[in-house]
């Protein structure tokens, strides 16, 4: 039992730390969420489907956080059971309050105020001043993990 709970530590901490190490101007802010897809957050378990999660989508007692913007996690439609996690944050703008926003079964997401559009499969610009930038000012990409019916998110 011991050796168990022990694997499964190492295992979340190696996820946890070794998420893309893509860049992004977003800055660095905690995330920290336990989804339940049997339950409250059960529409994920569509491919292509998103979820939006911001501060008053949060418990605070429970040390929940969302990052910068606030955080969307997106069911890959190249794998079921493969969720992506961005902040919303547009990068171009760099506002806590100018988000992505993302049509139901959409892998894009687009700034309102610029017209950037990304990629929800890899959080990189397709379109918009975003895509312009040499480096491309990303997504900020979260770490996900699934065991059983929860994803756990963070950073």
């Amino acid at each position: 039992m011991k050796t168990k709970r022990l694997s499964f530590l190492i295992l979340s901490l190696f996820l946890f730390s070794c998420g893309d190490s893509e860049y992004s101007d977003i800055p660095y802010s905690l995330v920290n969420l336990t989804l339940h897809l049997s339950d409250t957050d059960k529409e994920l378990n569509t491919m292509t489907a998103h979820k939006i999660y911001t501060k008053n989508d949060i418990n605070t007692s429970l040390k929940e956080a969302v990052g910068f913007g606030g955080v969307v996690v997106y069911h890959s439609s190249y794998s079921s059971g493969t969720y992506k996690a961005y902040d919303i944050a547009c990068p171009y703008e760099l506002k806590q309050d100018v988000v992505i926003n993302i049509e139901p079964y959409s892998s894009t997401g687009t700034c309102p105020i610029c017209g950037s559009a990304y990629d929800l499969e890899s959080g990189a610009p397709i379109s918009g001043p975003s895509s312009e930038n040499p480096k491309g000012k990303r997504l900020r990409i979260y770490s996900t993990m699934v065991s059983g019916d929860k994803i756990y998110v963070g950073n």
